[in-house]
């Protein structure tokens, strides 16, 4: 897997077989996409209209880390006594260099988003966050899904995606 979208939470990729053309569901739930909805209706959230094709998105993708095992292993080391490693805790630039993307993988979604027209920056110093500012024409392409208000009870509103969306499969693949 390369990336994951994040709009409201962390968002994950469930691993199907792959195929030219093929998509990745990517906001999975359990039991459904409708039962999701529910929820955020229970929670005082309504749906009001479609989003303006023109308004702006921040869109935030987490490109796959690779070395989190390794990272693992490593805290363990450092937090164990008996360990010769015990104290000897990584920088934050040398966590950043462990966890970094591969780059086939920042390729991969840097090339999804340029057939888009879409311009990524880097939010981390490892480029395992990205940013992008899109149209909500240009969200909906990108993820083949469609975009609505939604107002809470509280009188907050935000736009998010009112259907599942996916990514491609070469791009979730990696």
């Amino acid at each position: 897997m390369a990336c994951a979208l994040l709009v409201s939470n962390v968002l994950s990729f469930v691993p199907m077989p792959l195929h030219p053309g093929h998509r990745i569901e990517v906001e999975r739930h359990v039991d459904g996409f409708s039962a999701h909805m529910g929820r955020v209706s229970r929670k005082g959230w309504r749906y009001v209209s479609r989003a303006e094709p023109t308004a702006l998105l921040r869109l935030t993708i987490a490109v796959k880390q690779f070395g989190v095992l390794q990272l693992e292993e490593k805290a363990l080391a450092v937090s164990d006594p008996r360990n010769a490693a015990y104290g000897k805790y990584l920088s934050n630039a040398a966590v950043h260099a462990l966890l970094a993307p591969s780059p086939a993988s920042l390729m991969a979604v840097q090339s999804w988003l340029a057939a888009h027209n879409v311009t990524a920056e880097r939010l981390t110093s490892n480029s395992d966050f990205l940013g992008a500012t899109v149209s909500v024409t240009t969200a909906e392409q990108l993820l083949n899904t469609s975009y609505g208000v939604f107002v809470h009870s509280s009188g907050a509103r935000v736009v998010r995606a009112s259907a599942p969306y996916s990514v491609p499969a070469d791009v979730a693949s990696r």
